[in-house]
């Protein structure tokens, strides 16, 4: 049985040794502990603290959100850490905000706060918060705002925003409501002037093929994928043409096209489209 008084003990001990033990305890036994609320608590005051003990801490926050039976306090301590001066606070933070958000006491105002996330000035912020829209998304009512939220970061200045949104993008689309308008969306995404956006594009393509009405445009879509200019943006087109054939209307014509790129005279394409056949076979 799990000795939650000598955990607390460890958590307040000057030494650093016991207070890492003390995280790893809670770490692992958090949903087992019968004062959750104090447990929450200690975990909050070891995110202050060396870094491998705020390390083990971190990523244990979004799991334990849901045993804590204040939820308003708790997402209100999480939001004062994505205040904190440390970035590596700030962002753990952020994700653990957007796994806890489906069981946040009010998802109104928990929505306000991603958003106002989203809007940050601090770029390590508004990377955070593209992680937990992704995260939370299913759940938040405005998914036409969230969505353009995200939308709104794929344009930042800064490469790993716009890649991260871009992810972020393919795993949310199948929640939002009008996907045609957001399947344009992520299309004028492949202006990227970067290859490994453009790639992770056509991922999320990919992944969005089979949620699309205009499946036949989509498939067009793809294939106009494969002629960018990067080699690794085409083969990563071409994988996302095998993962949408199954769901392709006219697939005699699809057969035809990836039969087509099996003949390309770039050897990646060529290594990718064989592998899009054996996927739709």
């Amino acid at each position: 049985m799990v000795d939650q008084a000598e955990i607390h003990r460890k958590v307040i001990s000057g030494d650093v040794e016991e207070r890492r033990w003390a995280a790893g305890q809670l770490r692992d036994n958090f949903a087992d502990l019968p004062d959750k609320e104090l447990a929450w608590k200690d975990m909050i005051r070891l995110t202050q603290d060396d870094w491998l003990v705020r390390f083990s801490v971190e990523g244990a926050l979004d799991h334990a959100f849901q045993h804590v039976p204040d939820k308003k306090q708790a997402w209100n301590d999480l939001i004062l850490m994505t205040e904190s001066g440390a970035n590596y606070v700030q962002l753990r933070a952020a994700y653990a905000l957007g796994s806890a958000f489906q069981y946040a006491h009010d998802k109104e105002e928990a929505w306000r706060d991603l958003h106002r996330l989203a809007e940050d000035e601090d770029i390590n912020m508004r990377y955070g918060a593209a992680v937990a829209l992704g995260r939370a998304f299913s759940y938040i009512h405005d998914k036409k705002q969230a969505w353009g939220d995200l939308l709104l970061m794929t344009e930042d200045e800064d490469l790993s925003m716009r890649l991260r949104a871009t992810d972020m993008l393919g795993s949310a689309f199948q929640y939002v409501h009008d996907k045609d308008e957001a399947w344009d969306g992520l299309i004028r995404l492949t202006n990227d002037g970067e290859s490994v956006v453009r790639m992770s594009v056509a991922h999320a393509l990919g992944s969005a093929f089979q949620y699309v009405s205009e499946k036949d445009e989509a498939w067009d879509d793809l294939i106009r994928l494969t002629n960018d200019e990067d080699s690794f943006v085409r083969l990563h087109a071409v994988y996302a043409l095998g993962s949408a054939f199954q769901h392709v209307p006219d697939r005699e014509d699809a057969w035809r096209n990836l039969h087509r790129l099996t003949e390309n005279e770039d050897g990646l394409v060529r290594l990718g489209a064989a592998s899009a056949i054996g996927a739709a076979f």
